[in-house]
């Protein structure tokens, strides 16, 4: 999912300040409005430390000399990969002293230009780390610190989830619908029913540790590249919102398909840093490699997810619904814009999320609820024509005749009709399945009665056998319901 890169950055570029000691000047303005601390600045060369929060910190170097500045941007560990974060700064960089040489005249540079303490000297090169500190180095991706909180503090949030869920007993490599189900997975029946919690608490649930420890590789990914960027407020709005969007469009995808997993709320803040990838906001020599990687993270995922088993509806709803949100983004991001621009679009996206849930949970037919409503009145019918079998012994014929009739064969003939009508409805595989063993069970409940009113009618024990024989077989058909239960 990530790109590899050289650990060290440089690029040569032409300045037209009359002085290297005017262009250091402006550099270092530059540096202070990116947030870089600067240990060290003299008349023609500039050290800076960005310390942008997230798990690493690059050097980046200024030397001015004969109209030509020289910039390097160095990561620490010379022997690993930065995932572009060099060249990012040095674009960054650069982006701002042109920005900041428009806004101000030479001489006002020259002016605000101040040497730091002769004796002070420049820091060594960062030395080769151990073992035992790039270990640490790694884990500070895990830990929460200045532009880089909600990130971690999501990764833990899934994490204790799924400790909790296998302390309960759920299985930690493959757990059964029913556990997830009790854990607060996404399930039509169960969402549309009036559990609409789920919408939410199903992204913090994951199907096995091999689902968990992708989504949260992919989560860090892509906290550690647009949190610093979007800031705490605008993240953490973003993946909830997009992961109720991605459940809701789940919900009205899948009839009948348990749905768990921080992805589609993943693919909501790809789908953010893609909005954001085709605008100005980020220095277009940044884009064509983060663009790269992200488009083969969002192909390559979308395809695998055509497979059986794979939520590819909350995927494609949290993308969509994040990229809409990404370029909403867009003004309140820009220099100078006012904190309300931001609260604003919050508050708008959460408003349009709770009506899409509330309409979407109205709109989408509850044919599980219907089903069970008339199951219900099945039961009742069968209740009432089963009573023949309980008539006294004492009964005259003629009024066990008509109870077989009307009663008995009446009620067995609208539970078939009932049988019919549950059809039309929506429902799982296995239910139409169930419902043709009950329909044959009506069947043959009024194949034996229609013999019992001959024979009462009769007067004869002729069908007596045939009785007998269609009691045998409904009693194997009921067995058979019995252990499909």
């Amino acid at each position: 999912m990530s790109t590899g890169h050289s650990p060290i950055y440089a690029l040569e570029i032409p300045f037209e300040e009359p002085t290297p000691e005017a262009f250091i000047t402006l550099a270092a303005l530059a540096a202070t409005q990116l947030g870089w601390t600067i240990p060290y600045q003299d008349a023609t060369r500039l050290i800076a430390d960005t310390d942008i929060g997230t798990y690493s910190s690059e050097m980046v170097k200024v030397d001015a000399a004969n109209g030509v500045a020289y910039l390097q941007s160095k990561s620490p560990d010379e022997d690993s990969t930065d995932n572009s974060r060099n060249k990012m700064h040095i674009d960054a960089l650069v982006e701002a002293i042109n920005r900041i040489r428009a806004a101000r005249t030479t001489d006002a540079l020259q002016a605000q230009h101040q040497l730091p303490d002769p004796a002070y000297q420049a820091p060594a090169a960062a030395p080769q780390l151990t073992t035992k500190e790039k270990f640490a180095q790694f884990f500070t991706m895990f830990r929460p610190q200045k532009g880089y909180v909600v990130t971690p503090v999501l990764f833990y949030m899934n994490l204790l989830v799924f400790i909790a869920m296998i302390a309960t007993g759920v299985n930690f490599i493959q757990p059964d619908g029913i556990s997830l189900l009790n854990w607060g997975a996404n399930y039509r029946p169960l969402t549309i029913g009036g559990d609409w919690w789920r919408l939410f608490t199903c992204f913090f649930i994951h199907i096995g540790i091999m689902h968990l420890l992708l989504n949260m590789y992919a989560l860090i990914y892509i906290g550690l590249l647009l949190e610093p960027r979007l800031g705490i407020a605008r993240f953490l709005s973003a993946y909830l919102l997009t992961g109720i969007a991605a459940s809701l469009t789940s919900l009205a995808w899948h009839n009948y398909t348990v749905s768990a997993g921080a992805s589609g709320a993943i693919f909501g803040m790809y789908g953010v840093f893609l909005a954001m990838l085709t605008t100005n906001h980020i220095p277009k020599h940044q884009r064509r490699a983060l663009l790269t990687s992200i488009v083969f993270f969002v192909g390559y995922n979308l395809m695998y997810g055509l497979k059986s088993g794979i939520d590819n509806a909350a995927h494609i709803g949290g993308l969509l619904s994040g990229m809409v949100i990404g370029y909403a983004f867009m003004p309140g991001l820009k220099p100078g814009a006012k904190r309300a621009t931001t609260y604003g679009v919050i508050t708008a996206f959460t408003i349009l999320t709770i009506a899409a849930a509330v309409i979407t949970l109205r709109s989408i037919p509850d044919d599980t609820t219907v089903y069970q409503e008339k199951m219900s009145l099945f039961a009742t019918n069968e209740a009432k024509a089963l009573k023949v079998y309980r008539l006294p012994d004492s009964t005259p014929t003629a009024q066990y005749i008509t109870a077989i009739r009307d009663t008995g064969i009446g009620y067995w003939k609208k539970n078939l009709a009932l049988l019919d009508a549950i059809d039309s409805l929506d429902l799982p595989g296995a239910l139409y399945d169930r419902n043709e063993l009950v329909r044959t069970y009506c069947r043959l409940r009024i194949a034996s009665y229609q013999f019992m009113y001959r024979g009462m009618e009769e007067q004869t024990d002729k069908y007596k056998d045939s009785i007998l024989l269609y009691n045998q077989k409904t009693q194997a058909v009921l067995d058979s319901l019995n252990k499909r239960k």
